[in-house]
């Protein structure tokens, strides 16, 4: 919905008051100027009535006044002063005078619109203040680039504390002295240039108050690290940051708002005679693992993975609609399962989380870096939860791990299952109801399917999900 709020603007243009005969001084407030001449070209036909003889006079300034109350009207004050001749022979007497006034206003009215259809099927997006990022949380580096991501997170080069990235004796060290380091994402600027600053990021498309926490290593080899926090509606957002100058933005203990400059990246931080940042979120007393998946934090960084449809939300959405396990589907329910997509795993058909320590449970171990329960676009749970019903679906249950996972990451077979349950299951009456909203098949498939920790009726995740398939959908967003 959109409304116009109402607005009077009141410009007084002329005031011409006439007089055949006037008595000695009349109030209508504001000094005049008695200057028959300033009014004449726009006035004359007023003056004109048979014989008769006016004079007439006009307001200076009166053009300025504006956003008045309309009814309760704007006033004036003139004095004018007659010859004695106008009162003849009597001490007193009444006559008549004229008033003349031109001016412009405009009124405007509440008016309440349905947008049903944008020409050309254009989809809004989601619209972050700040840099590069159109996540949950913006990215601070502006044109970001993840040079190394978080693990499992599916980036093609580089994955924090991966067997590959521990090949190195000093990552390796790294890794088992700060096991945070896992969920970190490294961001370079454009073309890797280490002139950009660092900005506090926004959250949910909202400018917060970011709490500057500590700093740590200032003047070392590695540049600075810092702490900041704030929170945003529910939920408490810690971002630790290093790869800094000491530079910026203030004390610590201060707020400093989103778009702060929170300190320029150092130089040359790993010998390649460029700069870098590494990120690390928190939130609500948790860590993000896979902040670029979790949160789309500086998601637009090409991140590929082994999964067929990774990439914009468009794209995944037009892989579902040419899908043949999707057809008789609404659009809507479709940007809904694009939106959960988004959240549960950025797009990628091979993403793997809930971690374990073993796979006594069912979990499968993926590429020697740990034990996972849920896998692909929708996070299919086969330790207890949608991946279960996915193995029975395909008669997996005598099958190793290793074709468990084959399958499960399989984006046909993902789109075969979810097409099925979503339609048999969950949205039985409803996967073909064209009046159903976008935001309405995000929200419900939050609630119905994902069940994530926040996925509840009022969960923020829900809240989330919800205005994202909206923004996809091309749907006002609340």
């Amino acid at each position: 919905m959109a409304d116009a709020w109402k607005v009077f603007g009141l410009t007084i243009g002329v005031l011409i008051i006439l007089s055949l005969i006037s008595y000695a001084f009349i109030y209508i407030s504001r000094e005049c100027n008695d200057n028959f001449e300033k009014c004449q070209r726009s006035c004359d036909y007023f003056f004109q009535e048979g014989e008769q003889r006016y004079n007439g006079s006009a307001l200076e300034s009166a053009s300025s006044q504006r956003e008045k109350d309309f009814e309760g009207g704007l006033s004036f004050r003139c004095r004018f002063r007659p010859t004695g001749t106008v009162l003849r022979d009597s001490p007193f007497t009444t006559k008549t005078f004229r008033v003349k006034a031109r001016y412009d206003y405009t009124v405007e009215k509440p008016v309440s619109v349905d947008i049903r259809e944008i020409p050309g099927g254009t989809a809004i997006p989601i619209s972050i203040p700040g840099w590069g990022s159109q996540g949950i949380i913006s990215c601070p580096i502006e044109n970001p680039t993840i040079s190394c991501g978080s693990l499992n997170s599916g980036h093609s080069t580089c994955q924090h504390c991966s067997s590959s990235y521990r090949s190195r004796t000093y990552y390796n060290q790294l890794c088992n002295a700060f096991p945070r380091t896992a969920d970190g994402i490294d961001v370079i600027g454009h073309n890797g240039l280490d002139t950009y600053s660092a900005t506090l990021p926004y959250i949910d498309g909202q400018s917060v108050q970011w709490t500057y926490v500590s700093a740590e290593y200032c003047g070392g080899s590695s540049g600075t690290g810092k702490t900041f926090r704030a929170t945003e509606g529910t939920d408490t957002y810690e971002m630790y940051i290093a790869h800094l100058e000491c530079d910026g933005p203030g004390p610590i203990g201060n707020l400093f708002p989103s778009g702060t400059i929170a300190g320029n990246l150092k130089d040359d931080v790993d010998g390649s005679d460029k700069g870098h940042t590494h990120i690390q979120i928190i939130k609500n007393g948790n860590r993000v693992n896979n902040p670029e998946i979790q949160l789309g934090m500086c998601s637009s960084a090409p991140i590929v993975s082994g999964g067929a449809t990774s990439g914009t939300a468009r794209e995944f959405f037009n892989a579902l609609r040419a899908s043949p396990h999707f057809n008789g589907f609404t659009n809507n329910l479709l940007w809904g399962l694009t939106a959960n997509a988004f959240h549960e795993s950025g797009f990628r058909a091979d993403a793997s989380g809930d971690q374990r320590g073993s796979g006594d449970d069912g979990a499968i171990q993926v590429d020697n870096n740990g034990y996972y329960c849920s896998f692909g676009y929708w996070q299919l749970n086969v330790c207890a939860g949608g991946g279960i019903g996915f193995i029975s679906h395909y008669n997996l249950i005598p099958a190793t791990k290793a074709e468990i996972y084959a399958a499960i990451t399989n984006q046909d077979k993902q789109f075969e299952y979810i097409a099925k349950i979503m339609k048999e299951t969950y949205f039985p009456g409803e996967y073909s109801d064209g009046s159903k909203s976008a935001r309405y098949f995000g929200r419900e498939i939050a609630i119905r399917f994902e069940r994530c920790g926040a996925c509840g009726e009022s969960g923020e995740q829900t809240r989330l999900r919800g205005n994202l398939a909206a923004s996809y959908a091309g749907e006002i967003v609340a």
